[in-house]
């Protein structure tokens, strides 16, 4: 049963709007192995500790948002928003920023650290480019909130009117990026998605 007020979802606790996901190309063959969530790919590969390693040789400030584990973003969960502008701009946020920081290295230090990171060495020189997956219709149970393990709380699916001003205002310009737009996590693998 949904809460009342609950707008995005329809009596059944079906999301009455697709959800979207934003990833690179490269891990696409991955996710249609393994389905949306069934990897954790940022522990696997130990992504935050290269982070790391990066910001303490650059000297940059490890309380940087991206590292924070406070509850707002949690690195290695599966991020769904309403808005595809939106996820299209979070496709490999973290990789990007370890790419980014390698670029400071000098050249045999980021040889070095790639060779201890041998996957996400592999990633960085693999034709790549930004993708968009397209949840069409999820469950109640499928998902948890932003902040929250409830999907139905305000800092996940914030307000009707919000969202439906932002969808008419920003379609089809690739405007509207920090616009508020329901947002959630995944709560299990899924195989139910397009590429658009």
């Amino acid at each position: 049963m949904v809460k009342k007020g609950t707008w995005f979802f329809d009596p059944d606790g079906y999301t009455r709007y697709p959800l979207y996901h934003g990833t690179n190309s490269y891990l696409l063959p991955s996710i249609q192995q393994h389905g949306l969530g069934g990897r954790d790919i940022i522990t696997e590969w130990r992504a935050l500790d290269l982070y790391r390693e990066i910001a303490v040789l650059t000297k940059h400030d490890i309380n940087d948002p991206t590292l924070r584990q406070d509850g707002s973003y949690r690195h290695g969960e599966v991020y769904l928003g309403a808005y595809e502008g939106r996820a299209r701009g979070y496709t490999g946020e973290l990789f990007g920023l370890i790419e980014y920081g390698l670029n400071f290295l000098p050249r045999s230090i980021r040889e070095e650290l790639l060779r201890r990171y041998p996957e996400i060495a592999v990633l960085f020189h693999a034709d790549r480019w930004s993708i968009v997956l397209r949840l069409p219709r999820l469950h109640l149970a499928d998902l948890c909130g932003w902040t929250s393990d409830d999907p139905c709380d305000r800092s996940s699916i914030g307000y009707r009117n919000e969202y439906l001003m932002t969808l008419a205002s920003y379609r089809g310009t690739g405007i509207g990026f920090y616009a508020p737009t329901p947002t959630f996590r995944l709560r299990r693998m899924t195989r139910d998605f397009e590429v658009v």
